[in-house]
């Protein structure tokens, strides 16, 4: 048998070199200066404004923050008094860390990156070009220190009830916008990453930054739905251009959860943490929100986010987004103004201790709030449309706020849900409180999020199972349903709910009729889609009048990928599929038999566990490795391609879309190693790749506050150091390869 063992002493979640007060990742737990570090986020706008006078770029606090529905200020000295006294009053609210929303570049088709500067009198905006290959072009000479701007306003917070500093962490969001995201956008924003993190690498204000959001919410933000593999690649390239230059500040993405299972799979992409949106849900028309236990069935429903995110995600995540629209208006008053608004002040009051409590409950690594203070984004009628307004049905969500609209920072401006921050302690404090049960039970909201009943006519009763023949838990299933036809345009209606698989596999999809009762007859399923983390997707499309499902079981190809990963009661042979086993912090082996002719990798970030009753055959080749980095490798998933197996479509029959993305075969991993670690200063530096012309590049070694200590050119595979001169602690060495880009922990001693 032939086995390698690669283990790293004191390995950490992120493979960085950290500077002073960046903020770090130790398995699920965020550190800052050594010490634990809960986020506790406010989502805050940044408006990017162009005076069409004087002709300067500034920027403010967003026009609806503060007094009046209009910007204050018009120079950047004055906004930035603004700001400055927006972030104190965040710090005072008693959040950590802040995350910028509207700050960021707009891709537009055939003229590449433009940042929208809004109009200093609010008449529209105007476009500045962007080029981040050329390093003096105009436009990314203004934006990027514009950020450092930021950074530098979040660092001077202060505490106003205590008078002590209390500086912010950012997160920057980098892209939110609706896009197809070709080749060619793709493209614009490798550039434009490679130079922001180039630059916020080396700002004077970098140690405020937090983390780089890569994009806001991908199942909204993609206009052509993207196949896993090429989420994958794109997320992951990304990434790896973010690390090459900034290593210091962490990865995310703001996941909409279940929604997003379907391509942006947190179970595939290549991040430090993800940032889970979730929000409470109602039924309109069937649920009267001015009901006490309509408002408990909203925030137990939500909890189905944080439950499944927590079962299902491979890394740390966070909240990035949570929130509660309430205004002064009174909520039993339901009219036009008020109809879509979640509720009254004291039901946001509520929420808003409930989901502190529950998030944490639920493993969550960190809390975020939407939104800082009410805005006038929308109106009814929008007569003249308002400059940000996404829709005349979107005034409620002008609420978030937890501060009134058209008010100084202050805390008489404070709704009252904002009393639950300051002095809120992330204590873990009971169950995370989902309403589920192991088996399907049409009663629990996890399972019948709507409380739909039975509906035996039109439903479809299923099991899921994987390649190996284990049921699949948590599968997520997209039941798009017929509803009826409106009998004022004759217009057809449909609705949607997602539904999971229980611990044995099985799921129901149901339509129900809550809106339309006279046109019974006009209920069915119109589309089902089933995926589950690292799995295929499974897509029966448009049958008009039915669905037809093949009968149980069916079956997903999936790897389970997960936070600490187990393999057990396993026989692995030549023809198993997969032949590589991770586990993102460990990976345990219990009664595994592998037998000759296997080949394959065992890989986590801290330890490999092999427990009793592992056994390998002569002839078997069995690699277990600890390395700092442990992802979905997007190679392995491009030789599955989109098949249709049929062609048309009738009443008697369905279109079955299998969307096979993901392929598990064996992976070849390209990975640096060091050995001996800790050492005495003598050590080599060594490229372990399948891939012959692959090389090390270059090789440079830090110390821990950042500084440059040694650097050379190289064009091998493996090279020998003698660094005995330095003092002993702690270094970090950048290799850069042919291919990619790793940071590894050494410790002379």
């Amino acid at each position: 048998m032939k086995t390698k063992i690669l283990l790293s002493l004191s390995l950490i979640f992120l493979y960085l070199f950290v500077s002073s007060q960046s903020v770090t990742l130790e398995g699920r737990q965020f550190k800052l200066n050594g010490s634990n570090f809960y986020p506790m986020i406010m989502n805050f706008s940044i408006e990017k404004c162009y005076h069409l006078t004087t002709q300067q770029y500034f920027i403010s606090s967003d026009h609806s923050y503060g007094p009046t529905n209009d910007l204050e200020n018009f120079d950047q000295a004055t906004c930035d008094i603004q700001i400055q006294n927006d972030f104190n009053h965040v710090a005072t609210m008693g959040f950590n860390s802040i995350r910028i929303a509207g700050f960021y570049p707009t891709y537009v088709q055939g003229q590449g990156l433009m940042f929208r500067f809004t109009n200093h009198d609010l008449s529209g905006s105007t476009f500045v070009p962007l080029d981040p290959l050329n390093a003096s072009d105009p436009g990314m000479l203004s934006i990027l220190p514009m950020y450092n701007h930021i950074l530098s306003l979040a660092n001077s917070a202060v505490n106003t009830t205590t008078s002590q500093s209390a500086p912010l962490k950012v997160i920057f969001i980098i892209t939110g916008s609706k896009s197809s995201y070709d080749a060619t956008e793709v493209t614009a924003w490798n550039n434009f990453l490679d130079a922001l993190s180039t630059y916020m690498a080396t700002a004077s204000n970098t140690n405020a930054l937090w983390a780089y959001d890569l994009m806001n919410e991908p199942c909204y933000s993609f206009s052509v739905e993207k196949t896993k593999e090429e989420a994958c690649t794109m997320f992951g390239g990304w990434y790896d251009i973010i690390k090459s230059n900034d290593p210091s500040h962490l990865v995310t993405v703001g996941s909409c959860g279940r929604s997003d299972v379907f391509s942006a799979d947190p179970a595939v992409l290549k991040l430090d943490f993800i940032s889970l949106h979730y929000y409470p849900e109602w039924r309109d028309v069937l649920e009267d929100r001015t009901q006490s236990v309509i408002q408990d069935r909203i925030k137990t429903r939500s909890v189905n986010e944080l439950y499944w995110i927590n079962e299902n995600s491979p890394m740390p995540w966070i909240v990035g987004e949570t929130g509660f629209t309430a205004n002064l208006v009174d909520a039993n008053n339901l009219d036009w103004k008020t109809r879509n608004l979640h509720g009254t002040l004291a039901d946001q009051s509520n929420y808003a201790a409930y989901s502190l409590d529950a998030v944490c409950n639920c493993g969550s690594s960190g809390y975020s709030w939407w939104a800082y203070q009410d805005v006038h984004y929308c109106s009814w009628p929008p007569n003249p449309p308002p400059l940000f307004c996404s829709g005349t049905n979107d005034y409620a969500g002008n609420f978030f706020g937890l501060l009134y609209w058209d008010t100084y920072p202050s805390t008489a401006s404070d709704k009252p849900a904002a009393t639950h921050f300051p002095t809120y302690q992330p204590i873990v404090n009971g169950s995370c409180p989902v309403d589920r049960t192991p088996l399907y039970d049409p009663n629990k909201l996890y399972y019948n999020s709507n409380l739909y009943p039975p509906n035996p006519t039109h439903e479809v009763t299923r099991t899921l199972i994987d390649q190996n023949g284990n049921p699949i838990k948590n599968a997520v299933v997209a039941c798009h349903f017929h509803i009826g036809i409106d009998q004022f345009t004759n217009d057809e209606l449909y609705d949607l709910f997602y539904t999971n698989t229980d611990d044995n596999g099985s799921f129901t999809a149901l339509p129900m009729d809550y809106t339309f009762p006279y046109n019974t007859d006009a209920l069915w399923l119109t589309k089902v889609v089933i995926s589950a983390p690292g799995s295929e997707r499974l897509k029966w499309d448009w049958c008009p009048g039915c669905v037809v499902l093949p009968p149980s079981p069916l079956t997903l190809k999936k790897l389970d990928f997960n936070y600490d990963g187990v393999l057990q009661n396993q026989t692995l042979t030549a023809s198993t599929f997969p032949t590589n086993y991770k586990g993102w912090n460990t990976l345990t082996l219990t009664n595994v038999d592998i037998q000759t002719g296997f080949a394959g990798n065992f890989t986590a970030r801290n330890e490999v566990k092999v427990n009793s009753e592992f056994h390998a055959a002569n002839g078997t080749e069995v690699h277990l490795y600890c390395q700092p980095q442990v992802f979905s490798n997007c190679n392995d998933f491009q030789t599955f391609l989109m098949q249709r197996q049929a062609s048309s479509l009738s009443a008697n029959s369905a279109n079955d879309e299998k969307q096979i993305e993901i392929v598990f075969d064996k992976i070849t991993d390209a990975f640096i190693s060091i050995f001996p670690n800790p050492n005495n200063g003598i050590f080599t530096v060594q490229l372990h790749d399948n891939n012959e012309l692959n090389k090390i590049k270059t090789v440079s070694i830090t110390n821990s506050i950042g500084g440059l200590v040694y650097s050379s050119m190289v064009n091998n595979s493996m090279v020998e150091l003698n660094l005995s001169h330095l003092s002993k602690g702690i270094y970090y060495a950048k290799i850069i390869t042919g291919q990619n880009a790793e940071i590894k922990k050494i410790i002379i001693n």
